[in-house]
């Protein structure tokens, strides 16, 4: 997909030739990325690796240098299916490269996006497929503290319909960078056919975050319009908080979602 859109984009370039790398830790997979590569020379020089990212980024800064462009859709594993040894791998990973400080019970998909992040030149695009937790969870707090102080302008988009039918797991997709417009935006599609031929520029401006959402951008997921009313409600005492009015514990927890 990189090859392809280079190809398309590469005539309007002004730098000198297209270098395109890759990291892929499925050999069959790897070896399928490069079955349709041309071989003529004007074509753009690859470096697709078989191995994997974050072992590939220990193994020192001259692996991988500064990108342009990052793209990827990181391993959605969570933290009891890691061994002790791989989460404290990228714990230790984005403790070094960008000096956040992971929880133990983060997924494996939080290390991969900081290390994809420090990657980046300082005007670099990223593009991520992500777990829809990112926007919640107390484990990503770091992470999303790191992606405001890293980008001035963000977009999310969410979809209507599940993206990978036979994973249980919502997604959605980041687009960073320090290009204007700033602050974040957000844009909800059916499902992934819906991405092609996406105007971006036409995405609305996320809704203004509420003081009392604290940390998380669960905020983004909700019409611009009832968010605004809701913080209206709120900052003017016309709702409270449940527990005023009783007690909340945890009831009967089965193993069906």
């Amino acid at each position: 997909a990189s090859l392809r859109r280079v190809s398309e984009v590469q005539t309007s370039l002004r730098s000198g030739p297209v270098e395109i790398y890759g990291v892929e830790a499925e050999e069959q997979r790897w070896a399928e990325s490069l079955r349709g590569w041309p071989q003529d020379g004007g074509s753009p020089r690859k470096h697709i690796r078989n191995d994997d990212f974050l072992s590939l980024l220990r193994s020192g800064p001259s692996e991988l240098p500064e990108m342009d462009v990052v793209v990827g859709n990181p391993p959605y594993i969570r933290a009891h299916r890691l061994s002790q040894e791989q989460i404290e791998a990228g714990i230790q990973l984005a403790r070094d490269l960008a000096h956040v400080s992971l929880p133990k019970t983060c997924g494996s998909w939080a290390p991969y996006l900081i290390c994809s992040a420090m990657l980046l030149k300082q005007n670099g695009r990223l593009a991520m497929v992500l777990p829809v937790e990112l926007l919640s969870t107390a484990y990503a707090e770091p992470v999303r503290r790191f992606l405001q102080h890293r980008f001035r302008a963000m977009t999310f988009i969410f979809f209507e319909k599940a993206v990978f039918g036979t994973v249980q797991q919502d997604v959605l997709v980041l687009l960073a960078s320090n290009e204007q417009p700033f602050g974040m935006r957000r844009v909800e599609v059916r499902d992934a056919k819906g991405l092609s031929g996406l105007d971006i520029a036409a995405t609305e401006t996320a809704p203004r975050a509420p003081a009392w959402l604290s940390d998380k951008w669960t905020y983004l997921l909700a019409d611009s319009k009832a968010m605004n009313l809701l913080s209206a409600l709120i900052e003017n005492n016309h709702v409270c908080e449940l527990n005023k009015f009783a007690s909340v514990r945890l009831g009967h927890v089965t193993g069906g979602n």
